[in-house]
């Protein structure tokens, strides 16, 4: 049963989403360099090996793809005449270990106040410890909620000022945690879910064998190990449907704080119109969040295997 359970997972999710991938990715690449080449000629030399004026855009374009298909996504004044993908990688790592550091204290934080959240609204605790999680997760909700309404270029920018500091991943890290809204949609999501999972039939039956019910972090003889489990699944997805804010969002504020990440290359590729690095950047960030949402999904099955029913 578990191997026709992957195999059906496989073949309803991973293979439409890998389709998806492909589709997607053409989509925004030949966006991109049709835009490219609606804005105005900058008279300067890379344009002669940017891209082959000879050929119409339809051709230029199959030239590009079927190149980066190679590993080759070609040459740029940016990078002073080097190919493009070896000096891309350094900027890359930089905008990736922004985005991934920020989904794991968002996601740290939205995952405990949403569980303290919902445990004050919880009717299994004793009535002192529900009435002082309720005072606890009130107040940090309230400040969560405050700090996600300004958008994260905005506290970027206050921080900034604030701390005239520079080419330090704190400071843009806290900008995107609580500057985005991805905090507070995971704070929701949490405790929705987990309320839920707590007042369905297998967690009164934990607790009429001697469950706890009481604890913050999920640990085991607790109820609430199980209800974190099974709420888990539903969390994930609202991580993997907000990657493309927290690129965007990253590379925001990374030229707030003048950080080497995608921004650099991605700005100075518009600026000069250098098509071939800009359809870079944007390919690659296609490239990561299509493979951060398999990852999610790869995880969503390990953890509930029976979410995704046979036909």
């Amino acid at each position: 049963m578990t191997i026709r359970r992957l195999f059906d997972f496989l073949h309803r999710i991973i293979i439409p989403l890998l389709l998806k991938t492909v589709i997607l990715f053409i989509i925004v690449t030949w966006g991109t360099f049709t835009l490219m080449n609606v804005l105005p000629e900058k008279q300067i030399a890379h344009v002669e090996h940017t891209i082959d004026k000879s050929k119409g855009e339809e051709d230029s374009y199959l030239i590009w793809l079927g190149n980066v298909l190679k590993g080759d996504f070609g040459y740029s004044d940016y990078f002073k005449g080097f190919r493009i993908q070896s000096k891309l990688f350094g900027y890359f790592i930089t905008t990736i270990t922004l985005c991934v550091i920020t989904l794991v204290i968002s996601g740290i934080i939205g995952v405990l106040i949403g569980i303290l959240v919902a445990q004050g609204r919880s009717e299994f605790l004793h009535h002192s410890t529900n009435k002082s999680y309720k005072v606890i997760s009130s107040s940090l909700l309230y400040i969560i909620y405050f700090l996600s309404s300004f958008p994260a270029y905005i506290l970027a920018y206050i921080i900034f000022f604030a701390s005239q500091s520079q080419l330090n991943l704190f400071y843009p890290i806290i900008s995107l945690v609580l500057g985005s809204s991805l905090t507070m949609d995971i704070l929701r999501t949490t405790s929705v879910s987990f309320q839920e999972e707590l007042n369905k039939p297998y967690i009164i039956n934990a607790l009429a064998l001697g469950f706890g019910t009481n604890g913050l972090l999920p640990s085991p003889r607790q109820v609430s190990n199980h209800a974190f489990r099974n709420a888990l699944v539903v969390i994930l997805p609202v991580i993997s449907s907000r990657l493309p804010m927290i690129i965007s969002n990253a590379i925001i504020v990374e030229i707030v704080f003048e950080l080497p990440g995608l921004s650099e290359p991605l700005l100075g590729g518009v600026i000069n119109k250098d098509i071939h690095l800009v359809l870079a950047v944007v390919a690659v960030s296609v490239f990561f969040i299509q493979v951060s949402m398999l990852a999610i999904e790869f995880v969503s099955f390990a953890l509930s295997p029976f979410k995704y029913r046979l036909e």
